[in-house]
């Protein structure tokens, strides 16, 4: 992955829409959050909106990424 910046972070439902979306846009990121059961159907619909999809999910912790699949491997 040379030449491309990544940025990680975690973060969590209620701050997820705080996160600056020019952050999500103009970077490949990989993105930890921890969302529960009543901010999910709020909270993941916006991710997805800023093309970030779902990568894993453990309980409640989902990951995501905008990194294109051939990167993840």
């Amino acid at each position: 992955m040379r030449d491309r910046r990544v940025e990680l972070l975690e973060t969590s439902a209620r701050s997820c829409c705080c996160v600056n979306r020019e952050t999500l846009l103009n970077n490949h990121v990989i993105m930890q959050i921890e969302v529960y059961e009543p901010q999910r159907g709020a909270t993941l619909p916006i991710l997805q909106e800023l093309g970030m999809r779902p990568i894993h999910q453990y309980d409640n912790d989902f990951y995501f990424t905008n990194l294109p699949a051939a990167d993840l491997r």
